[in-house]
């Protein structure tokens, strides 16, 4: 909250219910994954889905979130928390999907 100045008068102000919020974060990971095993291939093992999730979330999103911090002049702690969540999440999906295969 301190990070985005959030108050706790202010933090609920034109907030979507939970249910979709966690619907729509679902769907949209969803989708990443999806895109993710497109990328990877039918030939993937847990290491290249582990290598490209890092690729892909240091290089690719990272990056365009970095572009966020400059432009919007957010906070660089910010960014890490977002950066941080995005690392892990694609190495999850990278693991998983190179598993399955």
């Amino acid at each position: 909250m301190e990070l985005n100045g959030f108050t706790d008068k202010n933090i609920h102000e034109g907030s979507l219910s939970m249910p979709v919020i966690f619907g729509t974060s679902f769907g949209t990971s969803f989708l990443s994954a999806i895109a993710l095993a497109m990328f990877l291939g039918a030939s993937a093992n847990m290491g290249f889905g582990i290598f490209a999730g890092v690729m892909i979330a240091i290089f690719w999103i990272g990056t365009s979130r970095l572009n966020l911090v400059l432009y919007e002049k957010q906070k660089l702690s910010l960014f890490m928390i977002h950066a941080g969540y995005d690392l892990v999440a694609y190495i999850i999906m990278g693991a998983i999907i190179g598993v399955w295969h």
